[in-house]
């Protein structure tokens, strides 16, 4: 006997995450988004261009809803040596529910970006400059 189970199926998401600024690279960060758990994690930051820093902090957002949360954070201070990468490190937060109540999907994720703020050793200035990791209208116009 074969039967139609109607029971909403939430699929999981993961979401590779990537990209660059004027001084910075992050590569291999991924978005994971399920009924049970949203996570981030497995990503790596770098100082591009042979630049050095001995210390700094990043923010990690998701405008989810038209909110804009905080969603992972981790600051970073040398005591010998400079900095040129650094692992992102990972979290696994509540799941995020959307405007009815229930556990959010890729759809209602409309950007993830990243605020990186470090001391420019060179300048001996602090310095903030944002990632677009991903956007949703980005993406919308590349499957056109």
């Amino acid at each position: 006997m074969s039967g139609c189970n109607n029971q909403n199926i939430t699929p999981d998401y993961h979401l590779p995450l990537s990209g660059n600024s004027n001084h910075w690279q992050v590569s291999g960060y991924e978005m994971s988004i399920t009924p049970e758990e949203f996570k981030i994690d497995n990503g790596t930051i770098s100082f591009k261009n042979e630049r050095r820093t001995d210390s700094f902090s990043f923010n990690t957002h998701a405008i989810i809803n038209g909110t804009d949360e905080t969603i992972h954070h981790k600051s970073v201070t040398a005591m010998t040596a400079s900095i040129t990468e650094e692992s992102t490190g990972g979290i696994e937060s509540v799941v995020f529910k959307n405007n009815n109540g229930e556990p959010i999907t890729l759809e209602d994720v409309n950007e993830v970006y990243m605020i990186v703020s470090w001391r420019d050793i060179q300048s001996e200035k602090n310095i903030n400059e944002r990632i677009t990791l991903y956007s949703k209208s980005d993406n919308e116009q590349s499957s056109e």
